[in-house]
């Protein structure tokens, strides 16, 4: 508690302190962004973007002040938030206090925003709480039994070069695709620092090459100390505007460890060549590495609206494939080899719109998600598509259906949105088991390091102790001052989570007061 009002009080005196505007945008602007370029006659390419880069470039103009082709601004990031859950009627609270700039000048346009947080977590988050980690976040530090202080900082350093290549640093996060979720690179992790190069080839191609350093942090040991080995990934992220409707994406990405059986290896130059498929180089290399690959589709069924679906491609067996086809048609046929383990892919199908029904300011999302087990894991954990100790794509890793639906409105100052969401995971039952949904553990046919070995054949989705997860979070939001950014939010989330073994409930209530601090464990 005393951390608590120290954190109010630090708080309330910076924010009267600061008395300027955030960069990063409201529900309600976010709503404006987001409908504006998804517009059928838009000519956006659903790339490879950079979260702290992608909403500041849509306000900077009406934000930042021009000094002699100088644009520079410097605005406060604060969130003071207090919650109380029903369920075991325990009290929660978050706060956080930063700042956020950015510059321009020419070419070159350069960000950075810092934030300090400390703040309680809910009781769903204690798988988290059991690694000593905070969602999408670093490592943070414990204080007492419930509250965590962390730091949270992003920065970048963009050079437009020419009208159709630019190259941008930094340290931040990704996302591809148009859904809520992305199985190809998501924001789920921790930030991490990169190398970006972007080509605009003719008016609708864009090719991106991402470079970037991870962190394989295992597990902590008795002092809370952790390995943090590092590994690296690289990727390529072709987006094709086919057609003024249909929108087409190739993703390939690699990940290798700084070191192998033979010692240092650390980056892996081969690797950088800008427009080589990645295949035949690992396979040159005696296939070491961890690579996979995926497409990502849209296509416009009206102005503000449309469908998309992403497939990611970890490892494919097409014989094993037609063995699963052939159960299908044959469930009976009990001589059909089927569901090995060593086809791991990921499929996502949604539907989105910005003018639902017609009905102006308001958004609707249908998604389904399908992430077969073992994707994203493999035989040496170094090499796991991971990031301090949380996955790059699907914050539940894999084996798991999931169905989401999202309603919002937004009018003036008000906007509520409602998100609900239901998952079936397979998880271990315990340690000697391992069915494919903690891709930190080694997948392989044989134990290594006293870890369950892998079944080859009758894999299936949900298998092993089948959590059913259902959630859903309505939310009040008023912006008390467009100049300052001040949104008060109001709401509540259920949260589910039942097994045969097991149930944990959630009745979670909360009032928040931000000014572009996101909300970190939203989406959980």
């Amino acid at each position: 508690m005393r951390q608590f009002i120290y954190s109010i009080l630090f708080v309330l005196f910076s924010f009267s302190a600061f008395g300027q505007s955030i960069m990063l945008l409201n529900p309600t602007e976010k709503h404006r962004y987001h409908s504006e370029i998804n517009r059928l006659d838009s000519n956006y390419f659903p790339s490879m973007y950079s979260l702290q880069n992608r909403e500041l470039t849509a306000i900077e103009k009406d934000t930042m002040q021009d000094k002699k082709n100088i644009h520079f601004c410097t605005k406060p990031l604060f969130e003071l938030g207090a919650a109380y859950d029903l369920s075991d009627k325990q009290f929660h609270y978050r706060s956080a206090l930063g700042l956020s700039s950015i510059i321009s000048w020419n070419k070159i346009k350069a960000g950075i925003d810092y934030s300090y947080h400390l703040s309680t977590l809910p009781n769903f988050l204690y798988s988290f709480q059991n690694h000593r980690l905070i969602p999408s976040q670093s490592i943070p530090k414990a204080i007492g039994n419930k509250a965590y202080s962390f730091h949270q900082l992003r920065f970048f350093l963009h050079y437009q070069a020419t009208d159709f290549f630019s190259v941008e640093s930094g340290y931040g996060k990704h996302f591809i695709g148009d859904g809520y979720r992305s199985l190809l690179l998501s924001d789920n992790a921790a930030n991490y620092p990169y190398l970006k190069l972007e080509t605009q080839i003719f008016k609708k191609l864009r090719y991106t090459n991402l470079y970037a350093r991870l962190s394989d942090v295992g597990n902590p040991d008795d002092n809370n100390r952790y390995s943090n080995n590092k590994k690296y990934f690289a990727s390529h992220y072709l987006s094709w505007n086919a057609t003024k409707r249909l929108r087409f994406s190739f993703f390939e990405t690699v990940v290798w460890s700084s070191h192998d059986s033979t010692g240092g290896r650390n980056f892996e130059w081969y690797y950088l060549n800008p427009v080589v498929f990645y295949r035949p180089v690992e396979f040159a290399l005696g296939s070491p590495d961890n690579m996979l690959m995926g497409l990502n589709l849209s296509y416009h069924c009206g102005n503000k609206s449309l469908f998309y679906t992403q497939y990611l491609i970890d490892e494919f067996y097409l014989n094993e494939i037609r063995a699963d086809i052939s159960h299908l048609l044959h469930p009976n046929d009990s001589t059909i080899n089927h569901g090995a383990w060593v086809n791991k892919q990921a499929f996502q199908l949604g539907f989105k719109s910005y003018q639902f029904l017609g009905i102006e300011n308001s958004f609707f999302r249908s998604e389904f998600n399908l992430i077969r087990p073992y994707t994203y894991s493999h035989r040496r954990t170094e090499i796991n598509y991971t990031h301090h100790h949380q996955s790059l794509a699907h914050p539940w890793n894999s084996n798991i259906y999931e169905f989401i639906m999202e309603f919002a409105y937004y009018k003036e100052r008000w906007s509520v949105e409602n998100r609900f969401i239901y998952a079936l995971i397979g998880t271990d039952k315990d340690s000697t088991t391992h069915v494919g949904q903690n891709i930190l553990l080694p997948s392989w046919e044989s134990s290594i390091n006293n870890t369950a070995a892998v079944n080859y054949y009758g894999n299936t989705i949900g298998q092993g102790s089948q959590q059913h997860l259902l959630y859903n979070k309505i939310c009040f939001n008023y912006l008390l001052s467009p100049k300052h950014s001040l949104n008060l939010s109001a709401g509540y989330i259920y949260r589910k989570q039942s097994s045969r073994e097991s149930s944990m409930k959630s009745n979670y209530f909360f009032l928040r007061l931000s000014t572009g601090i996101s909300d970190w464990f939203a989406n959980r």
